[in-house]
Formats: C-alpha cells, structure tokens, sequence
C-alpha cells in the first residue's frame, strides 16, 4: 500500500471516529439531561457533567477502535 492510502485510510478512520465521538456525545447527553436549561440553572454542574460524559464517550469509542 502506497503511503498516500495509508494516510487517506487513517484520514477516513479519523472523521468516523469523529461523528461516532459526536454522535454518541449528544445521546449521552439526552440520556442523563444534560440541557442547556441546566447549563442556565447551575453552570458549575453542567459543566463538570458535561466533561464526564466527555471522557466516558471518549473512552468507549477508543475501546471500540482497538478491541
């Protein structure tokens, strides 16, 4: 395989890996009501919630890339 399919290969495997971390960041969102009303209400909190469901989304995805 030349070099320029492997970066276009590794290209397309980063913009999937991108819209499933998007993807799956806006259903964690719902699922635990993380809205912009609470964002309003308690920032701090909405916040701390949303980097939570940052990091989780950020591991399962990358969990499901290697294994």
């Amino acid at each position: 395989m030349k070099s320029s399919g492997i970066v276009a290969y590794f290209s397309i495997q980063n913009e999937q890996s991108q819209n499933r971390l998007l993807m799956s960041i806006k259903q964690m969102q719902e699922k635990e009501a993380v809205t912009d009303e609470l964002k309003g209400k308690e920032q701090r909190g909405w916040i701390r919630r949303m980097n939570s469901t940052q990091k989780r989304t950020e591991e399962n995805v990358l969990n499901g890339l290697i294994y």
